[in-house]
């Protein structure tokens, strides 16, 4: 695998990261309403930290889970407001987020509750241990 970093327009690209994390090139894309969780990952001294842009988002707005290997986030806003009568307010231009979004990442197999998170400022930051190394035996057999 190529552990360098390319530039394709549009962002810059690393191989070994994209595969860790399972970065999809569908996701950096945006269009009115949408929200692309743009996500910036650093490499620290035991593990990873994830920045995670959540703007606008309320704590209690944002699900955290991991499962099989996979770190995913998932967000859910109702920005809709209602007149008197119950009926949605019409917009003229509406480019915010409104409804319910997720994104996976597949970080591997970590040890789920070293995993910390914490919301700031429309920011999700998230500490992932590395992967669990799997110590490898060697057994010598004896010829006979």
């Amino acid at each position: 695998m190529n552990h360098y970093v390319t530039y394709d327009g549009n962002r810059f690209l690393n191989p070994l990261l994209d595969e860790l994390f399972g970065i999809q090139d569908a996701l950096t894309s945006e269009s009115n309403g949408s929200l692309s969780m743009r996500t910036d990952i650093r490499k620290e001294k035991d593990g990873y930290l994830m920045s995670i842009d959540l703007p606008g988002i309320k704590k209690e707005n944002i699900a955290i889970s991991y499962e099989d290997g996979r770190l995913t986030i998932k967000v859910h806003v109702n920005t809709i407001e209602k007149d008197e009568s119950g009926n949605p307010k019409p917009f003229l231009r509406r480019e915010r987020f409104s409804g319910s979004a997720s994104r996976s990442y597949f970080i591997g197999d970590v040890d789920e509750k070293s995993i910390k998170a914490e919301y700031q400022d429309g920011v999700l930051r998230l500490f992932i241990p590395e992967e669990k190394q799997e110590e490898e035996t060697v057994h010598s057999i004896k010829i006979q």
